[in-house]
């Protein structure tokens, strides 16, 4: 009898499903150039929030022998009332045409700079005086212990007529 050889197993290939490609990438485009980096800019210093205002006030009534500027130093209580309390302690850094220093007398006390109902009456507590008078443009801060308590305030005297110069100087809480 024949004898039945095994066959070989015949695999048949199932159909292979194709496994998707990606699609052909695109090379990735070159990094930019590098830029030569751009220095930061400084970064400005902030102005300091002062406490303290100055307004000038600038009067026909000088005179030829000196620049005369008061200031009255004050904390506003109640401005609906102008309540106020007089500030000792501090002083005005007058700045000339020039550019000198000139530092007022320290604040303190209670004056009127000309007679009272004469237009131009203000209360002060502290001046500056330099001889001659000088017209031009001024810068003035406010100053305690040497240190500013206030922005910088600028004002121009007129050649003619001799002027003073008074300044109101409050710290608003």
């Amino acid at each position: 009898m024949p004898t039945d050889t095994p066959e070989p197993a015949t695999v048949q290939a199932e159909e292979a499903t194709p496994t998707p490609q990606p699609p052909p990438s695109t090379p990735a485009p070159p990094p930019p150039p590098a830029d030569t980096p751009t220095p930061e800019q400084p970064t400005a210093t902030p102005t300091p929030q002062y406490l303290f205002t100055i307004t000038p006030y600038i009067h026909d009534t000088g005179s030829a022998l000196e620049t005369r500027v008061t200031a009255h130093v004050v904390k506003e209580i109640d401005f609906s009332t102008g309540s106020f309390e007089t500030m000792d302690g501090f002083q005005v850094i007058l700045v000339d045409p020039v550019g000198q220093e000139h530092q007022s007398n320290m604040s303190g006390g209670r004056n009127h700079s000309t007679g009272e109902g004469l237009g131009d009456d203000h209360w002060f507590n502290t001046e500056v005086k330099v001889a001659p008078y000088t017209p031009g443009t001024y810068r003035v801060r406010l100053v305690k212990d040497g240190v500013q308590q206030s922005s910088e305030a600028e004002f121009t005297l007129a050649a003619s007529p001799f002027q003073y110069i008074h300044l109101d100087i409050f710290w608003y809480k």
